[in-house]
C-alpha cells in the first residue's frame, strides 16, 4: 500500500513525479470517537498519519484536559517520541471516527532516509514546534503578567466574535495598552514589554486602531497552556 506524503495529505505514488514507497510500510487503523490511540508518559513505538476524521492532542492534570492541537487528513504526529527515543510527551485521542496509517519506528526511519520530501516535511514541523517552545518559554519568563494581559485580550475576542459562525483570520479590539493598564492593574511599561513579546512572536499587534489578534487560536492555546501549568505546580485545594 501506499503511505502519505506526511503533512499534505496526499500519498507518495499518486503523481508520477514522486517514488512509490513499498507496499510494507505502515498499516491502517481505525479508531472510534474517543478511543485513545496512546497516552502521555508511553513509550513510542509507532508513528502515525490521519487518513481521514480528527485527532486531539492534549495533557492532563489533575482530571483536566488541555487540548494542544487538533489534527486532520495529512498531518502526522507522533513522531518526537521516535525520533528522541524518550516516551510520549502528550496523549492523542480520536476526536471523531478516524482512520490513521500507523508506521513502525524502523519503517519510519527507512521513510526519511530513502525520501528526502519526507524528511523535510517532519523536519519542519519539527522546526516550528521549537519555535513553538521558546516563544512560550519566554512567555512564561514574563510571569503572571502575561497571562493576566492575554486573557484579557482573549476576552474581549470572545466578546467581540461571539456571534460570528466564521471568525476572521485577523481581529481587531477596540483597546489600548492604557486601557488594558487600568483593567489589569499592571504598569504600562509590563504591558508594553509583554505586548512587545506578542508582536514579536506575530501574534498580537498594537496598532492606532487597536489590537490587532493575528493568531487567536494560538494565543489561546499559549493561554491555556501558562493556566494548565500554574494548576499542575498548585496543589489541588485540601491537599498537602
Amino acid at each position: 500500500m501506499n503511505v502519505f506524503l506526511i503533512g499534505t495529505g496526499e500519498y507518495l505514488g499518486m503523481e508520477s513525479d514522486k517514488p512509490k514507497v513499498s507496499s510494507g510500510i505502515g498499516r491502517r487503523m481505525l479508531y472510534r470517537g474517543g478511543e485513545r490511540i496512546f497516552s502521555e508518559g508511553q513509550p513510542g513505538r509507532e508513528m502515525y498519519v490521519v487518513e481521514s476524521g480528527r485527532i486531539r492532542i492534549f495533557l492532563t492534570t489533575h482530571d483536566r484536559e488541555l487540548t494542544l492541537a487538533i489534527l486532520k487528513r495529512g498531518d502526522f504526529f507522533g513522531e518526537m517520541a521516535l525520533l528522541e527515543d524518550l516516551p510520549r510527551s502528550a496523549s492523542a485521542a480520536a476526536a471523531e471516527e478516524t482512520r490513521l496509517i500507523a508506521i513502525a519506528k524502523d519503517d519510519f526511519k527507512f521513510l526519511i532516509q530513502e525520501h528526502p520530501e519526507i524528511a523535510m516535511k517532519v523536519l519542519g514541523r519539527f522546526s516550528g514546534r521549537l519555535r513553538d517552545a521558546d516563544n512560550l518559554i519566554t512567555l512564561l519568563m514574563l510571569g503572571d503578567s502575561a497571562a493576566q494581559v492575554i486573557s484579557e485580550i482573549m476576552k474581549q475576542v470572545v466578546t467581540q466574535t461571539e456571534t460570528d459562525r466564521h471568525l476572521p483570520k485577523e481581529i481587531v479590539i477596540p483597546e489600548t495598552i492604557q486601557n488594558l493598564a487600568q483593567t489589569t492593574g499592571l504598569d504600562i511599561d509590563q504591558i508594553s514589554l509583554i505586548m512587545r513579546e506578542l508582536d514579536r512572536i506575530g501574534i498580537v499587534t498594537d496598532t492606532d486602531e487597536g489590537i490587532v489578534v493575528r493568531k487567536h487560536r494560538k494565543l489561546k492555546t499559549y493561554l491555556d497552556y501558562i493556566n494548565w501549568r500554574e494548576r499542575k505546580q498548585t496543589p489541588e485545594n485540601g491537599r498537602a
